[in-house]
């Protein structure tokens, strides 16, 4: 039998994981034209758009673009032009932006979103102009080229590069490149790897997952009766529940710093060292526990069957029971407005409750069967 593997999503070139959040404000556009792509080079216009409320430091935008080569030769970027500042309802240049620069960096091995789309190389595009891009304004005529060393031919974005060839030559939006604002990345896909982990026990019915406090991520083997941990560099640590109640879906971090879980028979509670706490819970009033949030309060929020449960780190629990139309309450998210919002496998709402303990309900369009996951979105 197989054992099981853990599956990370990671950037290349960083060590951050997966699901980065992008920013919301200030926020960009950018858009590409690719006016030349011969046998031995590939150039390419940008145009970048402020398009939020607050000015946004020239000097702090970066434009990152992949290509895969597999000559063994380096890749040589140029500028040709560091481009205009144009405002908004004026296509006049208003300010010619000073100090662009362009590197490519090299990684292995390539990576990317399918083997049709791969790359090895980064190129950033970078200035240290200290004007302000005011909302609304367009930095563009960004040239840049890219050559191998001793200029032999190449097929820039016709191969396998995950930063394409686009045709025609007009601005257009395209996710495989992307702007940064102080480094955060605020548009387009950087090429992701997927890398597998084995984990030591077999068939351990893998469930819930997050982020611990100690920078690995924690999981679930309810097969097992274990909990583990694994770190960046894909090190895997168990942690035996013999003793204890057994694990069930979900887990999270708590205001605490340790990792909180649901049990077939309450919550239970870990520390990043291992030392494991049982809180009983009578399970009349709940009938299978489901998901599990550190709520804004620094609380532990959890939903059931019949109810949805907040435990202080302390261990005091406190006990909201849900109105008939809302009964199976399953993964729930803090919303924008500090209120947990919640799903019903089999039924027809999604259900927010407020801290206070206070219900309200919202119909699903008819016809709907019912609602699983829910998540907070950037708007």
């Amino acid at each position: 039998m197989k054992k099981a593997t853990i599956a990370m999503l990671g950037v290349c070139l960083n060590l951050a994981m997966a699901g980065a959040i992008l920013a919301s404000s200030p926020s960009l556009n950018l858009l590409i034209n690719t006016n030349s792509s011969g046998v031995n080079q590939a150039q390419n216009f940008f145009q970048v758009t402020n398009t939020g409320a607050t000015s946004v430091k020239l000097s702090d935008i970066t434009i990152k673009f992949w290509a895969d080569d597999t000559s063994g030769q380096s890749l040589v970027p140029h500028v040709y032009t560091g481009g205009c500042v144009a405002v908004a309802g004026n296509p006049s240049c208003v300010h010619q932006v000073t100090g662009v620069s362009v590197k490519a960096t090299k990684f292995s091995s390539a990576c990317g979103t399918d083997p049709a789309r791969q790359a090895n190389w980064v190129i950033t595009v970078s200035n240290t102009d200290g004007s302000m891009l005011a909302p609304g304004a367009t930095w563009s005529n960004l040239q840049t080229q890219v050559n191998l060393s001793n200029y032999a031919s190449f097929s820039p974005g016709t191969a396998n590069w995950y930063s394409p060839y686009l045709s025609p030559a007009i601005y257009v939006p395209n996710d495989h490149y992307a702007a940064y604002i102080a480094g955060n990345r605020v548009t387009g896909a950087p090429p992701a790897r997927m890398t597998e982990f084995n984990l030591p026990s077999v068939n351990p019915g893998l469930a819930g997952m997050a982020a611990g406090p100690d920078g690995g991520v924690w999981f679930i083997e309810t097969n097992q009766n274990k909990i583990g941990r694994i770190s960046p560099t894909g090190a895997v640590t168990e942690f035996s529940l013999a003793g204890h109640d057994r694990p069930e879906l979900n887990i999270t971090t708590g205001s605490d710093g340790n990792l909180w879980f649901t049990g077939r028979n309450g919550l239970m509670r870990i520390t990043p060292s291992g030392v494991i706490t049982d809180f009983p819970i009578a399970m009349t009033n709940y009938f299978l526990l489901n998901d599990i949030k550190s709520g804004p309060d620094g609380n532990i929020w959890f939903s059931s069957f019949y109810s949805i449960g907040r435990m202080s780190t302390m261990g005091v629990l406190t006990t909201f029971a849900l109105p008939p139309e809302l009964y199976w309450a399953h993964e729930f998210a803090v919303g924008p407005d500090g209120n947990f919002w919640f799903t019903q496998p089999y039924g027809t709402h999604i259900g927010r409750l407020t801290p206070a303990g206070i219900y309200s309900e919202f119909d699903l369009p008819a016809g709907s069967s019912g609602s699983y996951s829910i998540v907070a979105g950037a708007d």
